[in-house]
């Protein structure tokens, strides 16, 4: 085998020797996005399991899919920059990577299937260390206990168990704090992190922080400094009247057509427009069957689709993106000759980029826009489920909101893109 030598600093950065070195149970590490916490955790795991011939690990999220997406993709990543992906067999029917002089193995494995985590084990090798990516999906302590569980039984001497935790700090109520931050134990390292500690950043994405800091504050603290976050009242209380507008739109635009299909409430098409910087909601369409007493078949709401589509003159929508759950309605629409994409729909990341371009004027909502306009007011902080643990927005009244939310997490989103070759998270 050919030798090639590497200068590891080089290649992980600074800021986490004390990680790098930790031999604990529970090594739990929260930060700021790009703050390399999950690159810098996934090139531990490849250069130790291969330092550590009897070593396997397990990679646990919320679901298989989110596992694939995230770590396999990751510790991919991180073989390819260390110069070893040739050493690495990568399969994705089971998902696994498997390193091939000695057979060790990293498997993943999804919170929504606890069962195959509870049974898991290794043909060479022991169990012996974990990684749980975006820890927070993981609602309660019991289902960690769980967990924790499943690395269990003798190590060789040259071994130790660990878990590794990485997650954004959203949410200061949830169980993680209390667990391994609010307690001083030997067994324990907690870190925080962010984004100043990944020297790999441009001068494009620290002005992306920059301007965070400036213009959104409340989303810095979380999302710059890897601080918990404090879940009460408005959830958009960065919207004023200065994001509402009537003036008249200057030439050169984008259009595109925002939709939350409700089977059994309320149904929203929202007209968006894209010009430079800035997104404007030009108008709304609302129908709300609990109110109407009838509800409308998909045929109903694709010939409503098109006469509020024609309304606004010949230029077509570029794209419609339509609620993810409504699939029939969708395979209408794209009959129907328009391009169609499902909407990402995850609630939190939706919420911040919406608040985000929200904080600096960068999406604007014409003032007819009254069902909007009146659901952005009232949308507010599930406390109760914060009380819990867990991070929500109270689910009603949210129809236009969610057609907006879509718009903002699947179009407009976070221009910059942390996860490359080239550039550590």
């Amino acid at each position: 085998m050919t030798e090639n030598k590497i200068y590891l600093p080089d290649i992980v950065g600074k800021h986490y020797k004390e990680f790098w070195h930790f031999k604990g149970r529970y090594r739990v590490v929260k930060g700021s996005r790009a703050s390399k916490k999950s690159k810098t955790a996934a090139l531990w795991f490849i250069y130790n399991m291969m330092k550590h011939k009897d070593a396997n690990l397990l990679v646990v999220r919320g679901t298989l899919k989110s596992v694939k997406d995230s770590c396999w993709t990751d510790l991919r990543w991180a073989a390819q920059r260390l110069g070893v992906l040739h050493l690495w067999e990568s399969t994705k029917n089971p998902l696994e990577l498997t390193y091939l002089p000695t057979g060790q193995k990293i498997l993943f494995r999804g919170m929504d299937d606890p069962l195959k985590i509870t049974s898991i084990a290794v043909e060479k090798g022991v169990l012996s260390w974990g990684w749980v990516e975006e820890a927070y999906e993981i609602d309660t302590e019991e289902d960690f206990n769980m967990l924790d569980g499943s690395i269990r039984g003798e190590t060789p001497p040259h071994l130790w168990k660990q878990w590794t935790l990485t997650f954004n700090p959203w949410l200061e109520q949830h169980w993680l704090k209390a667990r391994f931050f609010d307690r001083q134990d030997p067994n324990i390292l907690a870190m925080t992190t962010n984004f100043t500690m990944n020297e790999w950043l441009d001068d494009n994405d620290l002005q992306w922080f920059e301007e965070l800091r400036v213009h959104n504050p409340r989303y810095y603290l979380t999302a710059g400094l890897g601080e918990w976050g404090v879940i009460s009242g408005h959830v958009f209380d960065m919207f004023t009247n200065d994001n509402i507008y009537d003036h008249e739109l200057p030439q050169g635009y984008t259009r595109y057509i925002a939709i939350d299909y409700g089977t059994n409430n309320a149904t929203a098409f929202l007209d968006i427009y894209h010009i430079e910087d800035k997104h404007y909601v030009t108008r709304e369409y609302y129908y709300d069957s609990t109110k109407k007493g009838v509800q409308k078949t998909d045929s109903e709401y694709l010939a409503d689709l098109k006469e509020f589509i024609g309304d606004a003159g010949d230029t077509p929508p570029k794209l419609i993106i339509i609620d993810p759950s409504a699939a029939s309605f969708k395979l209408e629409v794209y009959r129907a000759g328009y391009k169609t994409k499902n909407a990402n729909n995850d609630v939190l990341e939706g919420i911040r980029h919406t608040a985000n371009l929200f904080a600096k004027k960068q999406v604007l909502v014409h003032k007819s826009c009254e069902n909007l306009i009146k659901e952005i007011y009232a949308y507010r902080w599930d406390e109760k489920a914060a009380n819990r643990g867990k991070e929500q927005p109270i689910k009603e009244n949210d129809h236009a909101v969610d057609a907006l939310r879509y718009y903002c997490e699947t179009i407009v989103k976070n221009p910059r893109k942390f996860v490359t070759v080239r550039r550590l998270r």
